[in-house]
């Protein structure tokens, strides 16, 4: 077996002159201000990920089978057509609201789904 080595360079800056720093989700320090990421370093992370990923053979995205998903966007579009019946009294910002507020679980759990499946 011929084991070749591969190297991925990565030129940045990553002072604080090069204005290429950016909050990251593990920016965050209990104590101070945040402590932010150089652009370099991002890139070498997403870069590790998707190598590490396709070596090991892990799917990148995971979504539910077409059957799923269509019976997952019925019970939404009926669950969405009884508000509208219900609160069909409502005023348009009212209203405006009610749809606003019906669309933000869907998307959460659908992407939860997805990730989590």
């Amino acid at each position: 077996m011929i084991l070749s080595i591969w190297r991925i360079i990565l030129i940045g800056a990553t002072g604080q002159i090069a204005n290429d720093l950016y909050l990251t989700p593990y920016s965050q320090n209990t104590i101070g201000s945040p402590e932010q990421t150089p652009g370099v370093i991002i890139h070498a992370n997403i870069a590790s990920q998707i190598l590490s990923g396709a070596i090991a053979g892990r799917p990148f995205i995971k979504v539910l089978t077409d059957p799923v998903e269509w019976l997952w966007m019925f019970l939404w579009g009926v669950i969405n057509g009884s508000l509208g019946l219900w609160f069909g009294r409502l005023r348009s910002q009212q209203w405006l609201f009610v749809a606003i507020a019906s669309i933000q679980p869907r998307l959460d759990t659908t992407h939860s789904l997805a990730v989590s499946a």
